[in-house]
């Protein structure tokens, strides 16, 4: 029983030390939006103040289909922006209200944690994908 618990506080502990090391990660590019799944595109549930996506002015319910005319979904969108560098400019073609327009953002750098990352464990779906 010991062994076990002494197996569960390292894997904790190995989880947080990487949530330390990927919050520091500051040549990670960044968008700043939430991200759910949609049948043709990424659709945003989230978008953080002052992010990239806010001063390009992205909306919550658009639907990321493309970046750099590179088809993209919920599930590869944060590849395809870490693929990208820091000061990079991307085309973003969004489906809004039915209508298809392009909007460019300038990628940046992910912005410091304001406090210390915390574990948390979840059992429900994910709420959004953070790009």
């Amino acid at each position: 029983m010991k062994k076990h618990f002494v197996l569960l506080v390292a894997l904790v502990v190995a989880l947080m030390v990487s949530a330390l090391v990927t919050a520091q990660d500051d040549t990670t590019p960044y968008l700043g939006i939430g991200v759910d799944s949609a049948d043709n595109g990424a659709l945003i549930t989230a978008i953080q103040p002052d992010s990239p996506a806010a001063l390009a002015g992205l909306q919550e319910g658009d639907i990321i289909t493309a970046v750099n005319d590179t088809d993209v979904s919920a599930d590869n969108l944060a590849e395809t922006i870490r693929g990208l560098a820091i000061g990079d400019t991307v085309t973003l073609s969004v489906l809004r209200d039915s209508d298809t327009v392009e909007i460019q953002a300038e990628l940046a750098a992910r912005p410091a944690p304001t406090e210390a990352p915390t574990l948390t464990f979840r059992f429900s779906r994910i709420d959004h994908i953070w790009v």
